[in-house]
C-alpha cells in the first residue's frame, strides 16, 4: 500500500499539519517531517512506545507528543488490550481476526487506561503550547479497528480534515458500512 503522504503528493495536495493517533514508536516521524507539516501532534497510549517517541521527536520543534488513549468520550476507565509485539498491535478493542492473521501476536494482559478525545487533546495542546491546532489538516490513525471511536471524539478537528478511513477487520469495531451508517445518522 502506498504511504498516505505519497498519495497526497500524487494528487497535488500539501499538508499543513498532522494529527496522528496511535503513533507507537514514531515510525512516521520522518515522513511527517518530509511532508512539510508546520505542526504535528503525535498521540500514543502506551508509556513504553511513548517514551521512545518523545526521544525521537526531540530534534523537531514543530512536533508534539502526547501520551493519551483517544476514544469517543473522555474520562472512561478501560482495560486496554496489550500485545506482546512491543505493544504495536494493542487496542482498546478485543482482537478479532488479528489472532488468526498473526497467530504469533498474543494479548496476554490488559492495562487500565483513562480515555480522552482528540478534541480534548487538541484543546489541551493549543493551551499548553500556544499553537493553533486547527491548522492540522491531515489525520493518520493506527488504532487497530477503533477508528470510529476516535472519529466520534474528533468532531471539532474534523471541520478542518477530510479523513481517509481504512477498515481493519482484525479487531472488533469499525467497518466501512458501520462508519457510513454512523456518520449519516
Amino acid at each position: 500500500m502506498a504511504h498516505p503522504f505519497n498519495i497526497m503528493a500524487n494528487m497535488g495536495l500539501s499538508c499543513n499539519g498532522v494529527l496522528q493517533v496511535g503513533a507507537s514508536f514514531g515510525h512516521e516521524v520522518e515522513p511527517i517531517v518530509n511532508s512539510g507539516s508546520k505542526l504535528s501532534v503525535l498521540i500514543e497510549a502506551l508509556p513504553e512506545p511513548y517514551s521512545v517517541l518523545v526521544n525521537k521527536i526531540k530534534p523537531y520543534i514543530d512536533i508534539i507528543a502526547v501520551n493519551a488513549l483517544c476514544s469517543n468520550m473522555s474520562g472512561m476507565q478501560v482495560n486496554f488490550n496489550v500485545a506482546n509485539n512491543h505493544g504495536m498491535s494493542s487496542s482498546i478493542l478485543k482482537p478479532n481476526l488479528h489472532l488468526k492473521i498473526h497467530p504469533e501476536v498474543k494479548f496476554e494482559h490488559t492495562t487500565n487506561l483513562v480515555t480522552t478525545t482528540v478534541d480534548d487533546v487538541c484543546a489541551a495542546v493549543a493551551k499548553k503550547y500556544q499553537v493553533q491546532t486547527w491548522i492540522m489538516d491531515t489525520l493518520l490513525m493506527d488504532v487497530q479497528g477503533a477508528e470510529l471511536l476516535v472519529l466520534e471524539g474528533a468532531t471539532n478537528l474534523l471541520e478542518s480534515i477530510i479523513p481517509g478511513v481504512t477498515e481493519d477487520p482484525r479487531f472488533e469495531g469499525l467497518t466501512c458500512k458501520k462508519l457510513a451508517i454512523q456518520l449519516t445518522t
